[in-house]
């Protein structure tokens, strides 16, 4: 809507009781032309006009919404998710000193009208006679509902091997901090950190002594290591760094539930058959299954989802087309190797092993060793799926990169399976008093 013509100066605190009045005025607010998209013509135009805009958006528009903001130049104060701080579009800004988390970071508390009703919960009257309430989130939820465990991974790209490895000078290598303030209100019987392998030695372990320091302090036993996604039955060689962490006994890491490691050609064999920008959201399988693996994929699905390949530019297309299987970059002539710094790049999987870790850009073919054995084009979304243990009944819904990160940033399933039950197998035993070894 659109507000125009106060009667009053803004240089001054204005009384709430003046803005009502005003606002009831016939003539002053207005309705949209248009939708109220915050995107669209009409919107940025009141938008380049305003001093400063105050508004809770929508979390899954928040990164456009905060992107056109900053592009403006305008000051703002926006009211959402607390995870947004964590996203590439926002950190920066929290990084460089340019935005600020707020006071109360996580639980917000509201002044409330004198004719609010009393709540047994999230209600207070201070000392002054003033009403307040405090807006429910994970915690109150959590607290209600009885959580006994957390399962979570505290952003990783400060300590990954694609990252700058700025150790002690990343804030986002303190973001632990978060998470173990969550588990302190909280108090459950377990919870499990994930993380990337590096963060064991970043800074010369500095980081690992820290949490281990911090969970003793909480009261938790915890066991730590490094767990290879392929010994779980993922046709994938990704490793990640796992605390388990008990309040009454120590819970190890599972150990390997496969003696053979399935392979890229067991997991997405049957998918061989697109070229580049072919493909659909929703489509018919064309090949039956050929491993046990693709059986499982497949069980009670009945059609097959994000199965849509990249569509490449004509001239990686051209470099695909010169890369045998099993090869990469070193087949390229020098004229046409680019910028890209690391070995890996425009590799194609190997059929008869497991894929290297999937990452969030899995479908540019100049990412890394994620291009398809022998066809011209990067894995699909549903071919990374696979690699990653996701079934075929699990659909990924959202725009392209929204997908590549559900898809890139998750724990592989079968892994966090055997995570999950080994944490069931130690706490089932000693309710039932058995031994656990």
């Amino acid at each position: 809507m659109e507000v125009s013509n106060l009667p009053y100066s803004t240089d001054s605190i204005i009384d709430d009781e003046l803005i009502t009045e005003f606002l009831k005025s016939k003539g002053v607010v207005k309705k949209l032309k248009g939708d109220g998209d915050f995107r669209s013509n009409e919107c940025v135009a009141y938008l380049k006009e305003a001093d400063i805009i105050v508004t809770n958006p929508p979390f899954s528009k928040f990164t456009e919404l905060f992107s056109l903001i900053t592009k403006y130049n305008k000051k703002y104060l926006l009211i959402g998710n607390q995870n947004a701080i964590t996203y590439k579009e926002v950190f920066p800004y929290i990084k460089n000193g340019t935005a600020w988390i707020g006071y109360c970071f996580g639980d917000m508390a509201f002044k409330v009208p004198d004719d609010t009703l009393p709540r047994k919960t999230r209600f207070w009257v201070d000392e002054s006679g003033q009403k307040w309430r405090s807006l429910g989130n994970i915690i109150s939820l959590s607290e209600k509902n009885g959580v006994n465990m957390i399962i979570g991974g505290p952003p990783c790209q400060g300590y990954s091997m694609k990252g700058k490895k700025l150790g002690l000078d990343d804030p986002r290598n303190f973001l632990f901090i978060e998470y173990l303030n969550l588990v302190e209100k909280l108090q459950p019987d377990v919870f499990v950190i994930e993380n990337v392998k590096t963060l064991l030695s970043t800074s010369k372990g500095w980081f690992k002594e820290q949490i281990l320091s911090a969970i003793g302090k909480l009261g938790y036993q915890v066991d730590v290591g490094v767990l290879k996604a392929s010994d779980f039955g993922v046709p994938q060689n990704r490793e990640r760094t796992i605390f388990i962490c008990c309040k009454n006994k120590k819970i190890t890491l599972p150990t390997a539930t496969v003696n053979k490691p399935v392979t890229v050609r067991e997991a997405i064999s049957d998918l061989a058959y697109l070229e580049s920008n072919e493909g659909a959201f929703e489509q018919a399988y064309k090949m039956k299954a050929t491993s046990d693996y693709q059986k499982m994929m497949r069980k009670n699905s009945k059609m097959l989802y994000n199965h849509q390949a990249s569509n490449h530019a004509k001239i990686a297309i051209e470099k695909l087309s010169m890369i045998p299987p099993e090869k990469g970059k070193e087949c390229l002539p020098k004229e046409m190797l680019g910028k890209q710094k690391f070995h890996s790049t425009w590799g194609r999987l190997k059929w008869d092993e497991p894929s290297p870790t999937i990452d969030t850009r899995f479908d540019a073919a100049s990412n890394g060793t994620n291009n398809h054995p022998f066809l011209n084009r990067a894995i699909t979304p549903r071919e990374a799926a696979r690699l990653q243990s996701f079934d075929d009944n699990y659909i990924f819904y959202g725009t392209k990169v929204a997908v590549r990160t559900q898809i890139g940033n998750a724990v592989p399933p079968l892994m966090a399976k055997a995570i999950a039950d080994r944490i069931f197998d130690v706490l089932s035993k000693e309710d039932k008093g058995d031994d656990v070894k």
